[in-house]
């Protein structure tokens, strides 16, 4: 026989704590079926580690269990998760009946005696305080070591509220949040800041941590203590691969933070031209207003960023909405002296109002300062549909020629040949058909150019849209006195533009 107890434990496991009094537990069992079996138990570093008992005697069949105690530290050990320090577990053959107490300690040193070696367990520390600190180092394998000794992966730092994933996501090691995960690490914990992994790694610019935590399930909504969510925190960051991660995965782009700021107002305040881009075309909203009533065009303005402003006005920003306190973008830059932004506010209305009047002249010479073609306002009208809709040919073959979307789209869907149609101007109606417009196209209540001809009986129109549509309208034209039939939209008028009476489709 080489032993006569049974040591349950491997090694020692502590979870470390600091300044705290770290408990854990070794379990034996006497292996004897008829005699007594003293022990003793000896740590490699006494001064750090008590034991209780340290010495004693198991009856015959018997189990005990001891508590091992690490004094408070100050520190961290010097080696871990695997430490130097041992713990050597003696035992020794003893008569019936002899208790802790009275278990003489030269039984385990004298020669006379068969004294036999146990066990001989090492120290390992472990717990959620060295885990966080491993993972901060990036040290993966000793990660691996703790986290197999079922240290807890959702256990908060007590003053941050940071967990293991947290650190690992704004670290950006990547195999480091998939271990994680795989440990059972939540993907959506909040530290006390608010944030969530997801948003620590948005924050630091990690693109495949965040691609990695959204394939978990992160929610792309999470707000932090501002309010901000994911995308707010990669349009002002100018993450620009995130960004449109985020814009794919569905993230909101309205979401407004505790001042009522959305990701549009962080990337315009922020001056990132790429990321207000992006939002731009995936449908933000650019006259959204912050709770002080400021727009992104206000804070372009505010700023003296001419490149913005005019991106904005090229994506329809309202011009004259106004702060809580009354002013507009208008009156900022003009108590600012911006003097660019004030020129590509007024090169806006230009275009509008020359296209609106017919003067060609005035067209070309505002078209030349360097005014956005395709710029709208705030209803989405562009330069294009006020000259069609006034019937002004040559200024619509001019902005067609300067580059102008002949199916480009109002608010609620109306092209400019709608607003031709709409308006009775046959040239107009045929420039724009030559030039590629869509007779089919739908405005958002379903009414085509056609269906506002039909309504208003025009004959000669009719026969111009009729050539370029798909067909699906002729019987409508056959219809008696020009009636729809019972299965179309009805059209009805009504004042929606306050440049005109429009026609829409009410179901």
């Amino acid at each position: 026989m080489d032993r006569l107890l049974e040591v349950k434990q491997e090694e020692v496991k502590i979870d470390f704590e600091l300044r705290t009094k770290c408990r854990t537990r070794i379990n034996m069992r006497n292996l004897m079926q008829t005699m007594h079996v003293a022990f003793k138990v000896q740590s490699t570093s006494p001064s750090m580690f008590s034991v209780r008992p340290p010495n004693g005697c198991i009856p015959p069949r018997a189990e005990l269990s001891l508590e091992v105690i690490l004094v408070p530290q100050n520190e961290l050990p010097e080696f871990f998760p695997c430490s130097k320090d041992k713990f050597l577990i003696k035992s020794a053959m003893a008569p019936g009946g002899f208790s802790t107490e009275r278990i003489p300690g030269e039984w385990f040193a004298s020669r006379k005696k068969h004294v036999f070696l146990d066990a001989k367990l090492r120290v390992v520390f472990s717990g959620a305080f060295l885990l966080r600190h491993l993972v901060a180092r990036g040290e993966i394998d000793d990660v691996r070591f703790v986290i197999q000794r079922r240290s807890h992966p959702n256990k908060p730092d007590d003053q941050t509220g940071r967990t293991a994933l947290h650190i690992a996501a704004a670290s950006g090691n990547v195999d480091m949040v998939e271990m994680l995960l795989e440990a059972g690490a939540i993907v959506d914990v909040v530290s006390k800041s608010g944030q969530t992994p997801l948003l620590e790694a948005v924050y630091m610019g990690h693109f495949e941590i965040v691609l990695s935590l959204l394939g978990r399930g992160a929610s792309t909504e999470a707000k932090n203590s501002i309010g901000w969510t994911a995308i707010h925190l990669a349009a002002s960051w100018n993450h620009v691969d995130i960004v449109s991660l985020l814009i794919e995965k569905g993230a909101e782009l309205e979401a407004a933070d505790r001042e009522g700021r959305t990701a549009l107002h962080s990337a315009v305040t922020e001056g990132h031209v790429e990321c207000v881009k992006l939002l731009l075309e995936a449908g933000a909203d650019p006259d959204a207003r912050s709770l002080d009533g400021r727009t992104a065009l206000y804070r372009a303005a505010a700023k003296g960023d001419e490149v913005l402003a005019e991106l904005l006005l090229e994506w329809g920003a309202c011009k004259d909405l106004k702060t809580a306190d009354g002013k507009s973008p208008y009156d900022i830059a003009t108590e600012k002296n911006h003097a660019t932004v004030l020129s590509a506010l007024r090169r806006g209305n230009g275009l509008m109002t020359a296209a609106r009047k017919g003067n060609l002249q005035m067209v070309r010479k505002h078209l030349g300062q360097g005014a956005k073609v395709s710029g709208g306002d705030q209803y989405g009208w562009t330069a294009l549909h006020c000259a069609a809709f006034k019937g002004h040919g040559q200024v619509v073959d001019e902005l067609l020629a300067y580059g102008a979307n002949v199916d480009s789209r109002d608010v609620e869907g109306h092209t400019p040949l709608h607003c031709a149609v709409e308006a009775g101007h046959k040239e107009v109606v045929q420039l724009l058909i030559r030039r590629g417009a869509d007779v089919d196209a739908k405005s958002v209540r379903g009414a085509t150019p056609l269906n506002i001809a039909v309504l208003l009986k025009n004959a000669a129109l009719l026969r111009f849209l009729l050539n370029g549509s798909d067909g699906s309208f002729v019987q409508t034209v056959g219809a008696q006195e020009g009636l729809l039939p019972d299965d179309s939209p009805r059209l009805t008028r009504r004042d929606r533009h306050p440049r005109r009476n429009s026609l829409v489709c009410v179901q």
